[in-house]
């Protein structure tokens, strides 16, 4: 399920609170002085004297932009709380402006003090000049949308398993401890689009990282994108392809893969308020003679979720050969069990996709514990809006890693790889 989004588990990209790779330290410091130079330049020539004299030039924060090849340089004002009260500038990679914004974030009186609580409030919006205000209003964390025919909201564009991006997000780690508000800083600008780079960029309401001081980035994350473009096939044009390998001391295996949204800290979730819950799915595997077939199936909406109810939807699935992964699972079957995997797997070809209840993981777990005396079950997490446990990539993904821990094999072989892998390449579909 994910390409949201979580950036809480990233995706194409990875998280940022780090340094610029492959620089010595000097000219770390270097780089990023002459790049916030330039910011600090500009500023001064976009903003009224006033405005500018109320900056706090020494908190500046930079982090990189999910969606270009730019960054997002974000900058707090004296005697004012960052949380609230900000300015948000979109750059190129050199440190020129490309956009502006001077953002308040007003939380409404009863969501103050409340935790494990939807954002609720309003935004206001100004361009750095002030000839522009527009004032948005924010429901469970996301925009509200207009009714008027005028309304900046752009259209929705189906992208895999994924709810439309919160505006707000209320953050928690795994033990429900309130870790504070993230802002979707695409949100702010009026080209924003979803997931049009690959990711959306979030930032801490309370900041965080370093200035540009040592030249470390803004305490951000960055929200993968499942695209959901791929064609549904036909899983019995795939299963062909195994007749092509001789039965004659054939060897056969199923795995179970996670892929979670934010790769480099996978405790991190956004409550499942994540625009990318990641994604879970089966490979299955025969080989004799040296010949070796290897399918991926993955499960999804036949649209993007985020057009979507929490309702039941039409399925497809795909093929998700050389798929991002986070951790897998590995298991040998005998022929009987191969071939009853294989019957489960067709089985679901109809079933409705369900982000509560038959997401892209329960189907992987279904297809996984098919032939399994002993079944693999993994942590329920607890999902934003309809607040139900379900089953997740990050749930499976603790699983496993509990599993190659512990040293426990009678579920298959665990692998957590140090950095995210790609599945192999499927075969691909046999006859017609």
């Amino acid at each position: 399920m994910k390409h949201l989004i979580v950036t809480m588990a990233t995706l194409l990209v990875v998280t940022s609170c780090r340094k610029e790779m492959g620089l010595p330290m000097n000219d770390i410091v270097t780089t990023s002085n002459t790049f916030f130079q330039r910011v600090k330049t500009q500023l001064k020539d976009s903003l009224s004297q006033s405005d500018f004299s109320k900056i706090d030039i020494n908190q500046l924060f930079k982090s990189k932009d999910a969606q270009s090849d730019g960054y997002f340089v974000r900058g707090a004002f004296q005697k004012k709380d960052i949380a609230t009260d900000f300015f948000l500038l979109k750059t190129d990679s050199l440190g020129n402006i490309r956009q502006g914004k001077i953002i308040h974030v007003n939380k409404a009186n009863n969501n103050r003090s409340t935790k494990n609580t939807s954002f609720q409030g309003q935004v206001v919006i100004k361009s750095l000049n002030g000839s522009n205000k527009v004032t948005k209003e924010v429901v469970n964390g996301r925009w509200k949308k207009q009714s008027s025919t005028n309304s900046t909201m752009k259209a929705e564009e189906p992208a895999g398993e994924q709810e439309l991006p919160e505006v707000v997000v209320t953050s928690y780690k795994y033990d429900g401890s309130y870790t504070g508000d993230w802002y979707w800083y695409d949100f702010f600008f009026d080209d924003y689009s979803y997931g049009g780079g690959g990711g959306y960029t979030y930032g801490s309401a309370g900041g965080g990282g370093s200035s540009y001081n040592d030249g470390s980035n803004d305490n951000t994350i960055i929200i993968e994108v499942e695209s959901n473009d791929d064609m549904p096939i036909k899983v019995e044009d795939y299963v062909k392809c195994f007749s092509t390998v001789s039965d004659l001391n054939a060897t056969y295996q199923v795995a179970i893969y996670s892929d979670i949204p934010v790769d480099t800290d996978p405790s991190e979730m956004f409550n499942w308020a994540t625009t990318s819950p990641g994604h879970s799915f089966i490979q299955l595997t025969k080989s004799s003679g040296g010949i070796s077939v290897q399918q991926n199936f993955g499960f999804y909406p036949k649209v993007g979720f985020k057009v979507l109810g929490n309702y039941p939807t039409e399925s497809k699935i795909v093929d998700n050969g050389g798929h991002e992964f986070n951790a897998s699972l590995t298991k040998t079957l005998s022929s009987t069990q191969f071939q009853t995997t294989i019957n489960k797997l067709e089985s679901l070809q109809t079933t409705d996709y369900d982000i509560n209840t038959w997401n892209c993981t329960d189907f992987a777990l279904s297809v996984y514990n098919a032939s399994s005396y002993i079944q693999l079950s993994i942590p329920k997490y607890i999902t934003a809006g309809s607040y139900e446990l379900m089953n997740t990539p990050q749930g499976l993904y603790n699983e496993i890693k509990r599993l190659q821990v512990s040293g426990i094999t009678t579920q298959g072989t665990p692998n957590v790889p140090s950095s995210a892998g790609k599945s192999g390449d499927s075969h691909g579909k046999c006859g017609e």
